[in-house]
């Protein structure tokens, strides 16, 4: 029971004051800064979770697959690995991706280099079968 208005609260609920302030929490923009600080403006109907500043920073494709290679299995070569690269830069000139996403993409492009030139050295590393039982020509 409260004893300023004489409101009883049930068990599981909150009182207004704490329902009001959750809503206005929610209603926050949800961008964190670099120091892990919220930012305080209100967000907006079309971005319900940003504000309209943070909304236009928070407008790149979810799927960016088609952009940066045809096809996932091309990134099994070098040369594949290099196009992968060379569309990335495309798309981080163009500020169609942001510089965090970029620098993740291209750590792991860097680790499947890696992996892929391990995997080279230690096929070049396998000596050549040589066969003993070949037949042999026929003469005359």
């Amino acid at each position: 029971m409260n004893a300023q208005n004489g409101v009883i609260n049930e068990p599981g609920t909150l009182p207004e004051t704490c329902n009001s302030a959750i809503s206005a929490e929610s209603s926050r923009c949800r961008h964190r800064f670099a120091n892990r600080s919220r930012c305080r403006l209100h967000t907006t109907h079309a971005k319900p979770s940003f504000c309209p500043r943070h909304a236009k920073e928070n407008l790149q494709p979810d799927d960016l697959t088609p952009e940066l290679t045809g096809n996932p299995r091309d990134l099994d070569t070098f040369d594949g690995l290099h196009t992968f690269l060379e569309h990335l830069i495309s798309l981080l000139s163009q500020n169609r991706i942001s510089t965090r996403r970029a620098a993740v993409l291209g750590y792991l492009t860097s680790q499947l280099i890696r992996t892929l030139s391990a995997a080279h050295k230690q096929n070049a590393s396998i000596p050549p079968q040589i066969i003993f039982d070949a037949p042999r020509p026929i003469r005359d």
